[in-house]
């Protein structure tokens, strides 16, 4: 068990699965639902042209769930690409995570570990993993 539980672990919000649980201290559950990264790798390159550009995609994604994403770091010059993970309370809620890169790849695997995550951190349970904020 604990071998499978550090894989989890290694593998950050890109190893995650649809539903694995979130639980935050006041018991409100949420489920992991998807992460992708942007620019899309495959079409449009491996970073935006431009912080501008970068904004106005994230702008689009902030409109679109109409919500505001929760950075974990904040950008600098040279951070032109971005992951996005997505979350839902049981009472339907999105919640949207961010994270910057300075640019993404085909393989984003253990780039965005779990304690890199907005405002909580992970606590490995026996059996599942839990928030706590």
């Amino acid at each position: 068990m604990r071998a499978k539980e550090f894989i989890i672990e290694a593998n950050g919000m890109f190893g995650r699965n649809q539903g694995d649980p979130f639980v935050h201290t006041n018991g409100e559950i949420a489920e992991f639902v998807d992460v992708g990264a942007f620019p899309d790798f495959q079409t449009q390159g491996k970073q935006y042209d431009s912080p501008e550009s970068r904004d106005i995609s994230i702008s689009n994604i902030e409109k679109e769930y109409n919500t505001v994403i929760q950075w974990v770091n904040a950008p600098n010059a040279t951070s032109l690409a971005f992951a996005v993970a997505r979350v839902q309370t049981s009472d339907g809620k999105v919640l949207l995570w961010g994270r910057y890169f300075k640019q993404i790849s085909p393989d984003m695997m253990s780039k965005w570990m779990e304690q890199q995550r907005s405002a909580c951190r992970l606590v490995i349970t026996n059996q599942r993993c839990k928030e706590s904020c």
